[in-house]
């Protein structure tokens, strides 16, 4: 699991630097080194150098590692816009540092901007864009790596963003989410800008809780990701999104292809023809899921059959239109060779790049959990915290000398409790130990 490293933990590290920068962060890159995200001044920052306008506002990152202290400008950054919400987000699978933050230019917000430092050398910046009007408020990462091979058995390297922020909509706070897909570093397609709330199917709309309003907790998990927040409801959600693997979409394309080349003169009925092509292009599926994959499309086929029991090419068409979404949709569903009783969202990504190598890119979210807020939550400074399963939250507040909170049981929330840091631990410290109670749940 890769979490974010926010790293209120290792506020031991300041020492390096004296006092820390509002809104520095820290995170542990490769061989120890260690990261810092700073803002400032061009000159300040960098008293010797002669590029831009000293007195321009610019990010960088200082690397402290064996060999000293250094320093690299985030090129993008060295342009007339402002810089907020910065944030910085080290992946150890691949040893590369993201920097993540909101552009605004002249009072105009027009979007969160994205760019990333490798091997000495940084990346051209992604732009996801909103209302130009709204500021992106506290935006948050979350990378997701995987790989596939093609039909000439080229490996492909997939990685997906999901960008998370909120901003103020027209009578509540509104929590957005972007999905960015990446072929082998080139971006392919994204998923446009989506409404968390949006996700979720609820009856009316509530007053929106001023202490958890802004609250948007997010989680990386093995293969996407877990978020929390306050619907539209008024109730707090946690949805998951999965990234589904790039071999349901292939095994989609062979049952189409299977349906469409049917011909009933060769005497084996339909449903054998494409259980088999189920079989040959679904070898990388578990023996369970595959079979549960194999009946369903079954029943969609039994479904569809005409009433003179004789498949023609407009029958066939028709079947094979259903073929792909009905395998996706069962496929989202699918956890360990078992099905998922709730409700999922599939959102699918059509790459817009001319060298896209798939045909599709599949995002399946889904509603995991749901809770009435509690009582007790002061009307601000709340901080949310949920697991990685997606199944508990915890709601805590600073309350003098004590850490307050509250979290999830099968009853509903636990009765207040605290965490007094006079006593051995400081408030940093207490929330750390909250968020790591709450993960493992």
């Amino acid at each position: 699991m890769k979490q974010w490293i926010i790293l209120t933990t290792a506020l031991a590290l300041a020492a390096l630097w004296g006092t820390q920068a509002a809104g520095a962060e820290l995170a542990v890159g490769s061989d120890g080194q260690v990261l810092r995200l700073i803002q400032g001044q061009y000159g300040d920052l960098f008293p010797d150098g002669e590029d831009i306008d000293r007195t321009a506002s610019v990010l960088a990152v200082e690397i402290v590692g064996a060999e000293g202290v250094s320093r690299t400008l985030v090129p993008s950054t060295a342009d007339l816009a402002e810089e907020f919400s910065p944030t910085l987000y080290h992946d150890p699978i691949v040893d590369v540092t993201y920097v993540l933050w909101s552009s605004r230019y002249n009072g105009v917000h027009p979007f969160l901007r994205l760019t990333q430092y490798s091997d000495g050398e940084w990346s051209e910046t992604l732009d996801i864009t909103g209302s130009v009007f709204a500021a992106k408020n506290d935006p948050r990462l979350s990378v997701h790596h995987d790989s596939w091979s093609d039909s000439e058995d080229e490996r492909i390297e997939r990685t997906v963003f999901h960008v998370i922020w909120w901003e103020d909509g027209i009578s509540r706070i509104e929590k957005r989410v972007a999905a960015l897909i990446l072929e082998n570093g080139t971006l392919v397609g994204s998923t446009g800008l989506i409404t968390l709330s949006n996700l979720i199917s609820s009856e009316e709309d509530a007053p929106e809780p001023s202490g958890l309003g802004a609250a948007v907790r997010l989680v990386d998990t093995e293969n996407g990701l877990v978020v929390g927040f306050v619907g539209s409801s008024g109730r707090l959600e946690i949805l998951r999104s999965a990234v589904l693997p790039e071999a349901l979409s292939q095994l989609g394309v062979a049952v189409e292809q299977a349906i469409l080349a049917f011909d009933p003169n060769q005497g084996l009925p339909l449903e054998e023809v494409v259980i088999e092509s189920i079989a040959q292009a679904g070898t990388d599926f578990h023996p369970a899921t595959l079979q549960a994959m194999a009946d369903s499309v079954f029943d969609l086929i039994e479904d569809a059959s005409p009433d003179s029991g004789q498949w023609v090419a407009d029958t066939l068409s028709s079947l094979s239109d259903k073929a792909m979404p009905h395998i996706i949709e069962i496929g989202a569903r699918m956890k360990a060779g078992g099905l998922e009783g709730q409700d999922v969202s599939v959102i699918t990504v059509r790459p817009e790049h001319e060298g896209a190598r798939a045909p599709a890119h599949h995002l399946a979210f889904s509603n995991v959990a749901s809770f009435d807020l509690p009582d007790s939550v002061p009307e601000e400074g709340a901080q949310l915290f949920i697991s990685e399963r997606g199944t508990a939250a915890l709601i805590a507040w600073d309350d003098g000398d004590y850490v307050a909170y509250r979290e999830t049981t099968s009853d509903g929330w636990s009765d207040v409790a605290a965490l007094d840091v006079t006593k051995g631990i400081d408030r940093a410290t207490a929330y750390r130990i909250l968020e790591e109670r709450t993960l493992e749940r």
